[in-house]
């Protein structure tokens, strides 16, 4: 790797004048570009969010004291290289490689293993109270949340219990959303209004001045004058829900001053209590808008699929232009509404499989047939509510869990998800083996009267199997070739395989 960073250890790098942070943080930078490989590049403009973040947190604390938790949301790859990895960055998203989140096993710098988004501020106050118990008062717990992360029901649990506490644990949100999408939540248009305010603050000050020189007179009307004083302060004062929730919060903070940052966090490490440091940052390919167009009243011209994300994508579209009841339901970005539909036929439902499913339950409940789609990484998270709400009330829902499988490198947990379905009577699951049998079991699921889970990968395409040219007979095999000395049994991506095993058998 041609480019190198200025300091040999942490300790070097804590010895640096300040004045070379800035350099330090271009060497980083540099790193991450050359060492990312090409098919994990797309991860790089999150990543670049957190490289001052990273190198003012490991110049003012010491992580091999304190300990440094990052939820599944927040991006790590800076402090994996100031941590001494960056020679492994060529194998990410590689079956034996480094991985994008936390692994305890790549580094003792590493405190936990990062799985699913929304738990990091739950480990890290659990990691504080253990300091409590233990009588240890010389550390800090420092936990990492993403936006999406700090969207999630967990972390919002979370602060509601460790607020008020005498809990030694500083939450830095690391807020890299530079405009405000149409379909975020009602947290996140909280944190954009607080990202928003200090300007506004600003231009509003004299309004504050203005009422508290009111000269009221009486009791009733000083208490009057009081309450008005405090709404309009809340109002003008970023953070106020974090406050109520007993959180002692700063910001909203550039993310990319490293110098402020670096002394920010040596003044906050004295601060007693759960404190939230809120800070904005920036994608560097960041657009003046999330949105993006949908056009509507007519059907794109689309090309045959070549991933299995297009195969389900031309599927539900090819179903929801023929049938007004069907409606999308996605959760955290999962292929989300095939273009060329109303926008009023999909729903964003954030990064919450339990609110998804749920809520998809209710809909049918009321006759409509939604589609939910979900990432393999949190369809665990979805379990109990799609037992509770789906499965025992034997509802017509089709859940599509895209992503499973041997292709999804850095989510190991979505290898051993058949399991988790297999027990739930009154479940149906089919496996499509190539596209066109996508088509073909997602035109059979809307069609029941019972629920279904459609398990996908992630990738290419295979070549087709022939499969969908044969009846569809839930639960019965289908022979694709006639059996001879060896039969093979496969079911969805790996039929291909199989079929592939035995022509090489067969020669």
């Amino acid at each position: 790797m041609a480019s190198s960073l200025p300091f040999r250890s942490l300790d070097d790098l804590r010895a640096l004048d300040r004045e070379k942070l800035v350099e330090v943080c271009e060497a980083v930078r540099e790193v991450l570009h050359e060492g990312v490989p090409e098919e994990a590049r797309p991860h790089l403009p999150r990543e670049e969010t957190a490289i001052e973040l990273g190198v003012a947190l490991h110049r003012a604390f010491d992580f091999r004291r304190d300990r440094l938790v990052a939820d599944a949301s927040h991006p790590v790859l800076a402090h994996k290289v100031l941590t001494g990895r960056a020679p492994r960055l060529t194998t990410l998203g590689h079956a034996d490689g480094m991985a994008f989140g936390m692994r305890r096993a790549e580094s003792p710098y590493d405190a936990v293993t990062s799985a699913l988004a929304g738990t990091g501020v739950s480990v890290g106050a659990g990691m504080a109270t253990a300091d409590r118990v233990r009588g240890w008062s010389d550390r800090r717990i420092v936990v990492l949340l993403g936006g999406e992360g700090a969207e999630m029901g967990q972390t919002l649990e979370a602060l509601d219990r460790v607020g008020g506490t005498d809990t030694r644990l500083l939450v830095i949100l690391n807020d890299d959303r530079e405009t405000q999408p149409r379909s975020a939540g009602a947290v996140r248009r909280y944190v954009h209004r607080m990202r928003t305010l200090p300007a506004y603050r600003e231009g509003k000050k004299e309004l504050v001045d203005a009422i508290s020189m009111v000269p009221f007179v009486g009791d009733a009307l000083s208490r009057f004058a009081g309450n008005v004083k405090e709404a309009v302060a809340n109002y003008l004062s970023p953070g106020h829900l974090f406050r109520e929730l007993g959180w002692t919060y700063f910001g909203p903070e550039d993310g990319h001053d490293v110098l402020r940052l670096e002394q920010l966090l040596l003044d906050l490490h004295r601060v007693e209590g759960p404190v939230l440091l809120h800070l904005v940052t920036r994608r560097p390919d960041a657009s003046a808008s999330d949105d993006e167009a949908i056009e509507t009243g007519r059907l794109p011209v689309v090309a045959e699929s070549q991933t299995w994300q297009a195969a389900i994508d031309d599927a539900l579209r090819g179903r929801m232009l023929h049938d007004p009841r069907i409606h999308c339901v996605s959760v955290a970005g999962a292929g989300g509404l095939p273009a060329g539909l109303p926008t009023d036929r999909g729903i964003d439902a954030g990064p919450s499989p339990m609110h998804a499913v749920a809520l998809a339950a209710g809909m049918a409940e009321m006759g409509l047939k939604p589609v939910v789609r979900i990432p393999a990484s949190l369809g665990s998270r979805a379990l109990d509510a799609l037992r509770q709400e789906i499965v025992l009330p034997d509802l017509p829902v089709v859940v599509v869990l895209e992503g499973i499988g041997l292709g999804n490198t850095d989510a190991p947990h979505v290898l051993d998800d058949l399991g988790l379905w297999r027990p739930l009577t009154g479940l149906a699951l089919p496996m499509p083996t190539d596209g066109p049998d996508v088509a073909l079991h997602l035109r059979h699921a809307l069609g029941m009267p019972s629920p279904s889970l459609m398990r996908v990968p992630t990738g290419p395409l295979p070549t087709p199997t022939g499969s969908a040219d044969l009846p569809l007979r839930p639960g019965r095999v289908a022979a694709l070739r006639p059996p001879e000395d060896v039969v093979l049994v496969g079911t969805g991506a790996t039929v291909r395989a199989a079929l592939d095993a035995a022509d090489l058998l067969a020669e």
